[in-house]
């Protein structure tokens, strides 16, 4: 049997998840922004990194807390992004249809 989740619960849950990522990840202080971008698919979610050398480690602790969102919050679609400024440059392109900053450090 399915289950179908209400659309005002599937917002909730959207939002309680992308709180919950920028709490996990702004941890990191490599971590300089996290964007998010919301279309009828569900969300994508960017972590902007800053860090030179790269570190497989930081990005493996990233990629554990993303697998542990998703499963968190079943009934939620989510795509996640992770791109390190100081291998891409200042400026990576990311093509969203529309992005927030939902967190940026100091």
């Amino acid at each position: 049997m399915l289950s179908r989740v209400g659309v005002g619960e599937s917002k909730r849950d959207e939002l309680a998840l992308s709180e919950r990522c920028v709490r996990e990840v702004s941890r990191f202080r490599a971590v300089k922004k996290v964007l998010l971008a919301t279309t009828d698919r569900g969300l994508t979610i960017w972590t902007i990194l800053d860090q030179e050398p790269s570190s497989l480690e930081l990005r493996y602790s990233i990629y554990d807390i993303e697998a542990a969102l998703l499963a968190g919050f079943p009934g939620t679609c989510a795509d996640f992004r992770l791109v390190n400024l100081a291998e891409y440059g200042a400026s990576p392109q990311l093509h969203l249809p529309t992005k927030e900053v939902i967190y940026e450090r100091d």
